[in-house]
């Protein structure tokens, strides 16, 4: 016996907030027709925004089942304000991101960050968020290189993979 499933129609709202330096951050909230207290913050990649196409599918996908979702331009990507680019900016757009989320009434929040936007979704981590999946995320960029010793450096050149990080006696 098949189950038919009926698509649930969702809402796409642009929204605009500050971050704490005051850059002004632009996402699409993806909201479903029945109000929900869960919604999942996107962070996306140092190339891209939040219209890449797999994060728009995963917000609809999820507005569909039920769950909010919110889409966000890091400041210096798509049509938030222009700056430099750096991970200490982008954990304060995502914390923004949340604060926004949460004054909106979502109490059970969870992130999903691609590549650099992973390493932002862990530094962004908090009491706040409820769970985070991470997609392709960058784990040793190559100016961490100096940080490795060299058997950690050899290890990494071998095998292609970042090696098990153990503290190097300076």
């Amino acid at each position: 016996m098949t189950e038919s499933k009926e698509k649930r129609t969702a809402t796409e709202e642009k929204i605009v907030f500050e971050n704490s330096q005051g850059t002004r951050i632009v996402g699409i909230l993806h909201a479903p027709e029945k109000p929900t207290p869960v919604v999942v913050v996107t962070a996306h990649g140092l190339a891209a925004n939040k219209e890449r196409p797999r994060l728009r599918r995963l917000a609809e996908a999820l507005a569909g089942e039920g769950i909010a979702a919110l889409r966000i331009d890091f400041g210096g990507s798509g049509e938030s304000d222009e700056r430099e680019i750096t991970i200490a900016a982008e954990v304060d757009d995502l914390q923004s991101a949340i604060e926004e989320v949460k004054n909106r009434g979502y109490k059970n929040i969870g992130l999903v960050g691609e590549s650099l936007g992973a390493i932002v979704s862990l530094l962004t981590c908090s009491e706040d968020v409820d769970a985070m999946v991470l997609w392709a995320p960058v784990t040793v960029a190559k100016d961490e290189e100096a940080g490795l010793s060299d058997e950690q450096k050899k290890e990494l050149a071998q095998k292609g993979q970042a090696p098990k990080i153990r503290p190097v006696n300076t």
